[in-house]
This record gives structure tokens, sequence and C-alpha cells, in this order.
């Protein structure tokens, strides 16, 4: 019997392809469907949480990504599952009912091997309401007893044009003249693919860590969340890092947790 792994490196393109996650892609019809089978991801076998890091702070991750090997046609560094939850590219789920508890029973299984308790659930902004279904979820799990979804925000992106740009340090990553200016150009060029607020997936990857785009609310409510807790902040998918990255250093300037881990929906790396 093929393995998933001797699937993909031969490269066939009919019909489903499939990925490590357990779903199976149409790229043509841009239908996601379960595969649970032989030639797909037997649940039984990958139900543990992922764990990675971003610095020194753990994150834990529910599924594994892997590349979608579209030929550019999607942003490679996401996933149709998370495209469909999130009503992008016009992905659609083709699953029965029973194959849909399936991949909720795996969520939920996969979240009580966590073994861990948090005070507080923090969850990232989004143009979606996935993160606080996520944050829901998890909540059941790991006996969390607050949830903030408004400690952090996006800023206008009028503001992050304006004020938020560290054009210090790309000239001194970038000494030479014409580089800069094509940097200053792509990040410019980006803003005008947003809307009122700041849409980091419009920014290239490598150039977000000169943007400061997200903002602390210091609400005295949620202070006493936050200042020596132990939270967990929730996101869907991690790409470049840069969201949270910027996430943790703004609790960590305005608060002082007692701990800070990183679940997510996706895993940060993508398995090649």
């Amino acid at each position: 019997m093929m393995t998933l792994v001797e699937f993909l490196q031969q490269g066939e393109t009919t019909g489903y392809d499939f990925v490590i996650e357990g779903l199976a892609l149409d790229y043509e019809n841009k239908l996601v469907k379960l595969n649970d089978g032989n030639d797909g991801v037997d649940f039984s076998l990958v139900n543990n949480p992922i764990y990675s890091k971003i610095g020194n702070i753990e994150v834990i991750s529910i599924f594994k990504r892997t590349p979608l090997g579209d030929n550019g046609k999607y942003d490679k560094d996401g996933n149709p599952m998370i495209y469909e939850l999130k009503h992008k590219f016009d992905w659609k789920w083709d699953m029965s009912v029973e194959d849909a508890k399936k991949y909720i029973r795996r969520f939920y299984e996969v979240c009580s091997k966590l073994h861990k308790t948090f005070d507080t659930i923090v969850v990232m902004p989004s143009s979606s309401n996935l993160n606080n279904t996520i944050a829901k979820a998890i909540s059941e799990t790991v006996n969390a007893n607050n949830i903030v979804n408004t400690l952090i925000t996006k800023e206008l992106t009028e503001i992050v044009e304006e004020t938020c740009i560290d054009r210090k340090s790309i000239n001194n990553d970038y000494k030479n003249e014409k580089e800069r200016s094509n940097v200053y150009d792509a990040i410019i060029k980006s803003f005008r693919k947003m809307g009122e607020y700041f849409e980091a997936k419009y920014v290239p990857k490598k150039y977000l860590k000169y943007i400061k785009y997200l903002n602390v609310e210091d609400d005295t409510n949620i202070r006493p969340m936050i200042d020596d807790k132990d939270i967990v902040i929730v996101d869907d998918i991690i790409s470049s890092g840069a969201s949270i990255r910027q996430t943790i250093k703004l609790i960590k300037a305005n608060f002082t947790p007692k701990n800070i881990t990183v679940i997510t929906l996706l895993s940060p790396k993508m398995n090649k």
C-alpha cells in the first residue's frame, strides 16, 4: 500500500491530492474533503499536539501544515482548510456530517492532550470568527477561566502608513539606496490593497518585521487577567510569525504575565 509521503513524492495530480492533515484537496473544483483511509491519515496515529518554538515561547499546534504545491495559484503558506473556514478563494467542504464529526473529534482529542492549565486565553484579531471558535473549544479542555478578545487590536491602515514603519531598521538592513527604495515601494504598495484596518497578508513576509501594526488595550478590567497569570495566545495559523512576535512583545512591555504559550490550529513550520 502506497504511503502518503510516497503519494506526494510521485506528484500525482489527478483527482484529490492528499496532505498530512488528513485532507483531500481537489484543486480544480476547490473542494476540501476528509481522508482518513489507507492513502490518507489514520487519525489514531497522529492525534498528539505538535510542539515548536518562536524564540523562547512554546508553540502548540493542533494540525501539521504542509505546502500546497499549487504553482503559485494560492498563498503557499496557507491551507485550504483555513481558506474554507475563512471563506477565502472559493474553497468549499466536500464531506458528510459524519466526516465533519471525525475532524472535530480529532481537534478535541488533540486539545485534551495539552496537559496544561491556563488562566487566560488571549484571542488574536481576525477578519473572521475562527479564532474565537478555536479559543472556545480550547477553553473547554484547558480549564481557562477567561477569554480576552479585545487585548490585541489592529491599527488603522492610515496610521500604520504614516507612523508605524520602522525606517531606521530598513536603512540599517539595506545600505544600497535602490534596495531601500524597493522595500519602501513594496510596503507602500501593499497598503493600497487594504481596507480601513491593516492586513498583514498583503505585505511581503520578509518586510513585516519593519511594520508595527498591532496595538494593546490596557484596560483596567483586563489587567487582572494578564498580570501574574499563565496566558495562552490563540491564532488560527502562523505564517511568518511576525504577528505573534509583535503580540508577545506588546504584552511583555505592558503587562507582567507569569508565562506565555501560543496555540495555533496549523503548525508554523511546513513539512516538505
